[in-house]
């Protein structure tokens, strides 16, 4: 049996998505694979941790929690992004699974179209992550230039074992990176990866991560390739291939669970939540984000929020819906 090791960092308000991802693992298993799910958090509640060992049932998940403690990334001067810390985790994973020798990293706002053990098994040699290239983001570039090879965190290969050699250099290089560019970096755990690792990773097929507006043809890949940020190193034949082809497909920007259903970015995920039974956390979700303010929301009466849902998510013509599904 094939043991893929994947983390997941994510808080409550992203639980729907956990379950959504785990789903979709469900349905691209290849017949040998099992997964052991590390799900790193600061406060999901014991009735949460129960609907995702739900996934236990069908005997191919074993998950491990951790709660994290804010001040152990307090430590490292790492600031809180947005007022949250869950996002900073993944810079945690060489200390809290040092047993690995190699695993996955994931954000939950995704869905796999291939088995996971695909991406796991792809050969970054010595390098300590495998990375999908990214856009370099102009206000990084101020300080620091990547020369285009700035890359995504929200999908890793990470090398535990590679990072263990020098393990006291990574600790002490989060922490004065953290404090030497605390106020010119916007998404610091991606932000400090870079720098970290600068010219030392692997870069991974595109196919490993696409954006779902990629996939769904809303880009112009011809413009992306010319303006050589997001694709430079990614021929076009490889970028047609990733659409056609995709191992994982990343819900960037705007969600899936703030978009309309009729809404083509999110057609795959929503089949996936509608399958996994989890329509009770899509409309919880929609309303919370519609409604903007979760005081307000509480305190209306069902009819109320019924009324509030069938206002904001359907259209005026309901056949925009129904004919995603014919």
């Amino acid at each position: 049996m094939n043991c893929v090791p994947i983390v997941f960092s994510f808080n409550k308000n992203f639980l729907l998505h956990f379950l959504v991802a785990l789903q979709s693992i469900v349905e691209c298993r290849e017949d040998d694979s099992l997964y052991e799910i590390f799900v790193f958090h600061n406060d999901l509640d014991s009735n949460d941790i129960q609907r995702i060992k739900n996934f236990c049932r069908c005997g191919y998940f074993k998950f491990k929690f951790s709660k994290i403690e804010n001040d152990d990334l307090k430590i490292l001067n790492i600031p809180d992004r947005f007022g949250e810390y869950s996002y900073y985790y993944r810079l945690l994973i060489p200390f809290l699974i040092p047993e690995k020798n190699k695993v996955l990293y994931s954000d939950v706002d995704v869905i796999f179209k291939k088995d996971p053990i695909h991406m796991l098994n792809f050969n970054i040699k010595d390098s300590p992550l495998g990375v999908i290239q990214f856009n370099q983001p102009k206000y990084f570039t101020q300080s620091v230039d990547f020369n285009n090879k700035y890359f995504a965190s929200g999908n890793l290969i990470i090398n535990i074992k590679e990072i263990k050699k020098y393990i006291s250099n990574y600790r002490e290089g989060i922490s004065k990176i953290s404090l030497t560019h605390k106020d010119n970096f916007i998404f610091h755990d991606q932000d400090i990866l870079n720098l970290l690792f600068y010219d030392k990773v692997t870069y991974l097929p595109l196919n490993f991560c696409v954006t779902a507006k990629l996939y769904k043809g809303t880009y112009d890949i011809d413009f992306y390739k010319k303006d050589g940020r997001c694709y430079s190193n990614y021929d076009k034949k490889d970028i047609l291939d990733a659409i056609e082809n995709p191992y994982i497909i990343h819900y960037t920007g705007k969600k899936p669970d703030q978009m309309p259903i009729y809404d083509k970015t999110n057609t795959d995920w929503l089949h996936l939540c509608i399958k996994g039974q989890f329509l009770d956390l899509l409309f919880h979700n929609y309303l919370l984000f519609k409604s903007k303010n979760l005081i307000d929301y509480n305190a209306l009466s069902i009819q109320k929020k019924a009324k509030l849902f069938i206002k904001s998510l359907f259209p005026k013509s309901f056949f925009k819906i129904f004919k995603r599904f014919l």
